[in-house]
Formats: C-alpha cells, structure tokens, sequence
C-alpha cells in the first residue's frame, strides 16, 4: 500500500515537473497565437453580484469598445438631457 502511495506520489510531482522556462524554450522565440491577436482576460465587476466576471477579448475588440464608448461620447457631448418623470418620457437619452 505504501508503495502504491509513494509511486503515485513520484508521478504526480514528476508529471507537473515542467516549468514556464522550459515551455518558453519549445516555443523557440515564436508568439503563440493568443500572443499575436492580443488576447486578454479581465475581471469585471457585476451590478447586484459580490462575483465578478471573467471577460476575454482581443486587441481588435478592446479597441472597438474603445472607439465606441469614444463616439457615445462625442454624440452625447454638447446634448441637453431634459427628463420629466411624471410623464414618463426623456428627451435626449
């Protein structure tokens, strides 16, 4: 039984033995292709959940939202917002 124990032991630490420098190494230099379109994750934060949530995007998307939220921007910029709750209507929004 202890040999068992100690044989699966031997494997498991062996197994997981391979470091970033020795994967860097067989990639000899080349970007991976999650490297080459910039992908990335993030945490963002969720209205009315303490968990946030894990978003991934490329460098094309991060600067379309970007050029998005720019042009939202520019269009609200300069807009009166004239709300009148009782009715129910906002112009403007």
């Amino acid at each position: 039984m202890k040999s068992v124990f100690i044989g699966l032991l031997i494997l498991t630490v062996t197994g997981c033995s391979t470091t970033d420098s020795q994967q860097l190494a067989k990639n000899d230099g080349k970007q991976t292709a999650r490297e080459k379109i910039g992908y990335e994750c993030e945490t963002m934060p969720v209205l009315g959940t303490s968990i946030p949530k894990k978003v991934c995007t490329t460098r094309i998307e991060r600067k379309t939202i970007e050029k998005n939220a720019k042009e939202n921007v520019r269009k609200l910029k300069g807009k009166p917002i004239l709300c009148k709750i009782t009715d129910g209507w906002c112009n403007g929004i």
